[in-house]
């Protein structure tokens, strides 16, 4: 087409936002962080409201703004650049420099003159703006779906790569994107919004209704809302149905009310508005063309020509599309289509008699067309049955053979029970997905009547499948040898060729072989099947073999091994995911081992969201096992305590069950509950089956509870046992490495120890540390709960085994390790004096440094030469006061009611809009490290449903950036790497300088020096940690922060009675007095003070108060060194009160 000299100013021109629109933040939210991206693109077809949202967000971040609204006739360069240098010179209102226009290429021109040609027009743009546009600019491209240009789009693409600082480009498109844009979206300097994003969710449409229909509909409920995003998928567009006048006019006033018989009424208004205003105004043709058309899935010229005999489908549907008549459409196919939803099914419901037969057609079609799924579909809406049935019977046996048993699931669904039990396939093929799904007893069922027809029929190959899945359904149940006996009486119906063919009995043999111990057999089936199929290149049976072989390696220890062989699995796999979804689940144990809690904790929930998301409902029993060890780990024993209990609640895994309990008994001994604890542990004991793997992890887990109350003999016996197991079998990994340790810490901890304990002590630590060290196995040797493993590491500094592995443990432990280390700092042997100095020196802290100090003057050169230099460490440490750094920009303090100050300024009173805005500054601020979305909801929307806590949470972080923002500009809060936190060098707390005043002087005495920071952390404390919230969290550490300042303020109480400065004594006991009543330390400390200055009268009362207080609250009196005390006060005084 010639190219158009004319500018049409209109196109530039935004449009007008209308009235009644709600605001949505959680996609406001997408565009609240304009300049730290370059490109945000809006992906949907039309009436999901894009340039609503456009419109919105620019105006609510009071950017500059260039808007094209781009129609088809902009398929040309020039015309395009042309546009866009006017929209530049509308901003900036004046003329300046111009953007050289395109000069227009030669027919003959060669492709690379081309990309020349563009490269040159993108850098003139680039440095136009660069040298023209500041303080930010966004360049809006509406409508980007009309262009095809290709030199256009690899213009857009060449800036999009070279956008200056500040820059930002928003496109809105019907359709997908040109995959060139996809390194944006890699990278991350460009966000997608799509369908998903822009339709309303319930709480939106709730929304909209109230703010715009509220007076016709007072009585509207939430469920009523539910029906209506049912009824349209969340289409925005259905809500401007809402809004219209003449639907309004046909809307019954009880059109929101939950009533099932009101609708059909509910339809009818839309169907009616639907036929007035769309299908009668279209011709003939076009018209019986939709409704006969709508009985299709997806619509092509060729498909509709096949249903409706005709030849010009394609005219018709370039048509509707030309029209907009509710047609999206589909990826990967411009001459493919599908009606919207809502819209289809108006269709169906005035096509009529002919619907049946149009169904049955389509159905046929698409089975020659080996299109199942929607053949099934077809079949299924014409009440069809015997064609539904052999249909669906073809998709669920394919769909299982590659691993898809969800998908299996669904369509079987659709088939009565009856039905699916008179048929032995589909019989067998419900058991395999109850089996899926854990439900063990039911899949036994299904599988028993499948076998029985098989066997009545003579059918040789479904009577294998069924002992095969039978001999899986008894492993899962760990009856591993009668599962042995069913793989041997599956064989015994196949062929040698059949039996190659078949890798799911080689992998039943191996699993098996693995529960009874047999390991090094399991791996050699699995290493020979893994080889089978690679040579056969087949990759779905490679991801299932490569699962159970990492699986495999990772029991032995061989973590990077494992990882290895998953991701095998994975790059084999057709679904580029492993079968049963392990690799989340050994990523979890591999952290939790490495001492990684956080991340061990992060992938031990997306384990348990990914299980629940697929509907594994077999294996949720473990995945909520492993999330309660990770709590344990990190000490939160009541919630670990709560998913170890909710496993046990779940499915017929024994192997979950017996560890979950065992687990549960370890969990409820360290809590002190030693009676529930021994009783969870004898009955894992005797549950599970003796000589199995199962057994052994079982009695690992249950030695750690008879160790915490005291019963050593018990757990050297379960552990020895256990040991001779796990080596008799050839493992290697974490489970020995723990037996190893902890047999050790028991022989070291005996009493009277001969030299063959020592000897055997001596060796299971070096077993131990050198498993430990060749698969940095820390976690053990962290925790806060067990003193066994001291005399390990000390074993090993001593000898010099794995020195530096134990020095890396040593210094982890922090102040833990210092009894050790001062211990082994005055050891005879040099060498071990030596190995003590760098963790010591690492560690830090005055005991450390008074270690390290007294080896500067050791008699061996190179223990003082190595002493000396970190004794200079030490030395830089205590001569740099502690000082506060310039003050951050925004200031939470969080020891009392939580207030904010913003550069100064008290800014508490912010435009919260609600309290949920302000919790969660105060979560992010209480958070000392970056916290996922999943995080933050459990903390701040605990037993809230998952979508509706999204939503909220994305709502409320957008409200609380807008309230920071209305004081400050500053972003005070990170998102990076799907975390959030408060920017570090922006932000401080006073929890923050309260910890680190407590940990320079709450463990040394008193002293002038220290009386100053002891009065900084008093008078930081202004009440109880964010004492107007209630959450657990908030709970948690309230307790400790309180001890933290009650141990400060004893300090000063006590150190100014010393000192003879009573009334700053009096100062700091009486609160202390306040919070704790009945302590007579306390209250004796606070009559002393009193007498220095005086107070016999304030003497009186502290004593009477104190007698009250225990009185009513423990039933006792005052203890005889106390009423001494008082006496000796007060004695002197002819009105002495009562002692008694």
């Amino acid at each position: 087409m010639p190219i158009l000299a004319g500018v049409i100013e209109t196109k530039l021109i935004p449009p007008e936002l209308r009235p009644g629109l709600i605001e949505r933040p959680r996609l406001l939210e997408a565009f609240s962080q304009l300049r730290d991206r370059k490109a945000t693109f809006l992906v949907a077809p039309a009436g999901y409201g894009k340039t609503t949202l456009l419109l919105q967000a620019l105006d609510t971040n009071k950017m500059p703004m260039v808007w094209y609204r781009l129609d088809t006739h902009d398929n040309n360069l020039s015309l395009f650049l042309k546009h866009l240098n006017a929209g530049l010179k509308r901003h900036l209102r004046r003329s300046g420099q111009e953007i050289p226009g395109p000069i227009k290429p030669e027919p003959a021109a060669a492709q690379s003159h081309e990309r020349s040609l563009v490269s040159s027009l993108v850098s003139s743009l680039v440095n136009h703006l660069a040298a023209r546009v500041g303080g930010g600019l966004v360049i809006v491209l509406d409508n980007w779906h009309v262009v095809t240009e290709p030199s256009i789009h690899s213009f857009v693409k060449g800036l999009f790569l070279n956008l200056p600082a500040g820059i930002h480009i928003v496109t809105a498109s019907r359709t997908s994107l040109p995959s060139s844009f996809s390194p944006l979206l890699i990278t991350g300097q460009a966000v997608v919004l799509g369908v998903e994003e822009l339709r309303f969710n319930t709480e939106e449409i709730k929304a909209f209704v109230s703010q715009n229909l509220k007076s016709r509909h007072p009585r509207m409920s939430r469920q009523a809302i539910i029906d209506f995003e049912h009824m349209t998928g969340g289409w925005p567009a259905a809500l401007t149905l809402l809004e219209d006048r003449s639907l309004r006019s046909s809307i019954h006033s009880d059109f929101f009310l939950p009533d099932s018989r009101r609708l059909d009424s509910k339809t009818r208004a839309i169907y009616g508005y639907l036929e007035t205003e769309v299908l009668s105004q279209q011709p003939d043709d076009v018209r019986r063309f939709l409704l006969a058309t709508s009985v299709l899935d997806s619509m092509t010229p060729a498909n509709c020509d096949s249903l409706l005999g005709i030849t010009h489908s394609s005219r018709l549907l370039d048509h509707l599309s030309l029209e907009q008549l509710f047609v999206v459409p589909l990826e990967g196919d411009k001459e493919a289509y599908r009606y919207h939803e809502l819209f289809r099914r108006f269709l169906l419901n005035r096509l009529g008699p002919e619907r049946r037969s149009l169904l049955v057609q389509a159905g046929v079609m698409a089975r020659l067309a080996g299109e199942l799924e929607e053949a099934a579909g077809y079949f299924s809406l014409a009440e069809a049955k015997e064609d539904t049935m052999s249909v669906i019977r073809g998709i669920a046996g394919r769909d299982l053979r590659v691993g898809r048993w969800q998908a299996a699931a669904e369509w079987l669904g659709r088939i009565s029970a009856a039905d699916l039990a008179s048929d032995p396939w589909l019989s067998l093929y419900k058991a395999h997905v109850e089996a899926s799904r854990g439900k063990l007893t039911d899949a036994e069922t299904w599988v028993d009547r499948a076998n029985a027809m098989f066997e009545s029929t003579g059918e040789r190959l479904g009577l294998s499948e069924g002992q095969v899945l039978m001999a899986r359904i008894l492993r899962s149940r760990g009856r591993c040898h009668e599962s042995m006996a069913f793989l041997d009486q599956a064989c015994r119906n196949l062929t040698e060729q059949e039996i190659s063919e078949r890798f799911h009995i080689p992998l039943e043999r191996a699993l098996n072989l693995f529960m009874t111990g047999e390991l090094h057999q399991a791996e050699a089936l699995l290493i020979s099947a893994f080889r089978q199929a690679q040579e056969e290149n087949d990759g779905l049976i490679l991801s299932y073999i490569a699962e159970n072989l990492g699986n495999l390696n990772y029991i032995q220890g061989e973590c990077q091994e494992a990882l290895r062989i998953f991701k095998l699995g994975i790059e084999a796999s057709p679904e580029s995911t492993l079968p049963g979804h392990w690799l989340e689940e050994s990523r979890c144990w591999i952290y939790l081992g490495w001492g990684q809690l956080d991340q061990a904790l992060e992938h031990a929930k997306q384990n348990l969201e990914t299980k629940k998301k697929l509907g594994r409902t077999g294996t949720l029993p473990a995945a909520y096992v492993y999330v309660g060890c990770v709590y344990t780990e990190l000490g939160e024993l009541r919630l670990a305590e709560e998913y170890y209990r909710k496993a046990l609640q779940l499915g017929e895994d024994p192997f979950a069950h017996a560890l979950g309990k065992a687990h549960l008994a370890r969990c409820l001994s360290l809590q002190g509950r030693w009676t529930e604890a021994l009783a969870e542990a004898k009955e894992v004991l005797d549950q599970v089956e003796d000589e199995s793997i199962l057994h052994a992890l079982c009695k690992v887990v249950v030695s750690t509870v008879f160790i915490q109350v005291g019963d050593l003999l018990q757990a050297r016996f379960l552990l020895q046992k256990t040991i001779e197991f796990m080596e008799a079998c050839g493992m290697s990994g974490q489970p020995l490495c723990s037996a190893y340790g902890l047999l050790s810490g028991i022989l070291f901890s005996l009493e009277d120890m001969s030299d063959a304990h020592i000897l055997a002590a001596q060796d299971y630590a070096r077993r131990h540390v050198a498993l430990a060290a060749r698969m940095n196995y820390v976690q053990n040797l962290l925790m806060k709960a067990n003193d066994l493993y001291d005399p390990i590491l000390g074993e090993c500094l001593e000898s010099g085994f794995e020195v530096d592995f134990c020095q890396k443990v040593l210094v982890k432990r922090g102040e833990r390790s210092l009894g050790l280390l001062t211990k082994l700092a005055a050891h005879n042997d040099p060498d071990v004096r030596m190995r003590t100095v760098v963790p010591l020196a690492d560690i830090g802290g005055e005991q450390a440094g008074d270690a390290v100090k007294s080896l500067t003057e050791d008699p061996t050169p190179q223990v003082r030469q190595r002493a000396t230099a970190a004794a200079r460490r030490f030395s830089e440490v205590s001569t740099a006061r502690d000082r506060f750094e310039d003050t951050p920009a925004l200031e939470v303090l969080t020891l009392g009611p939580l207030r904010v100050i913003v550069k100064g300024r008290e800014a508490t009173t912010l435009r919260w809009r609600t309290t949920k805005a302000r919790d969660l500054l105060a979560y992010l601020a209480h958070r000392t490290e970056p916290a996922s979305p999943e995080r933050i909801l459990e903390a701040l929307w605990p037993g809230v449903e998952r979508e509706k806590a999204s939503t909220s949470f994305h709502s409320t972080m957008y409200r609380l950036r807008q309230a920071l923002r209305h004081v400050s500009s500053t972003d005070y809060i990170l998102h990076s790497g799907k975390r959030y936190q408060m920017a570090e060098s922006l932000v401080s707390t006073d929890r923050k300088r309260f910890e680190r005043l407590a940990a320079r002087v709450l463990k040394e005495d008193a002293s002038p020096e220290a009386v100053s920071y002891l009065e900084e952390m008093v008078s930081l404390y202004r009440g109880e940690y964010l004492m107007d919230l209630d959450y657990v969290w908030v709970i948690q550490d309230r307790e400790h922060l309180k001890q933290l300042y009650s141990d400060a303020s004893m300090k000063l109480g006590c150190y100014y009675l010393k000192e003879g400065q009573y009334s700053q004594a009096t100062k700091h006991l009486r609160p202390l007095v306040a919070i704790n009543p009945v302590s007579e330390e306390l209250c004796c400390l606070l009559m002393k003070a009193y007498s220095g200055l005086g107070d016999k009268l304030a003497i009186t009362k502290q004593y009477l108060d104190l007698k009250t207080a225990l009185a009513d609250e423990l039933g006792l009196i005052p203890s005889a060194a106390t009423r001494d005390l008082y006496y000796s006060l007060c004695g002197d005084e002819q009105d002495l009160v009562t002692l008694f």
